[in-house]
């Protein structure tokens, strides 16, 4: 089913990224910090994109691609990176 419209995103995955965005900002490296620059935060950003990288390249040879177990990984994966690129978008701006 393709989803369009004002329902691009479900209320399950939007609610995902904003926990782990909230997450995030409790722990270390935080988008928002004021002390990382755009460089650190672009840093942090190309991690979280490597990880999704080793899960289809390397976990994708270990795991069946397609099974429940791969594509709930790659999915925590990608609302991480979701989750990270909201906060700099929000860091930037100004909200809090």
């Amino acid at each position: 089913m393709r989803i369009t419209g004002s329902d691009l995103l479900s209320k399950t995955i939007l609610a995902a990224i904003q926990a782990e965005a909230t997450r995030r900002e409790a722990g270390t490296h935080s988008m928002t910090d004021p002390d990382c620059d755009d460089r650190d935060r672009l840093a942090i950003l190309m991690a979280g994109t490597g990880q999704v990288a080793q899960e289809l390249i390397y976990d994708g040879e270990r795991l069946v691609p397609g099974s429940p177990e791969h594509r709930n990984r790659l999915a925590g994966r990608l609302v991480e990176i979701a989750a990270m690129a909201g906060a700099w978008a929000e860091y930037m701006e100004g909200g809090d």
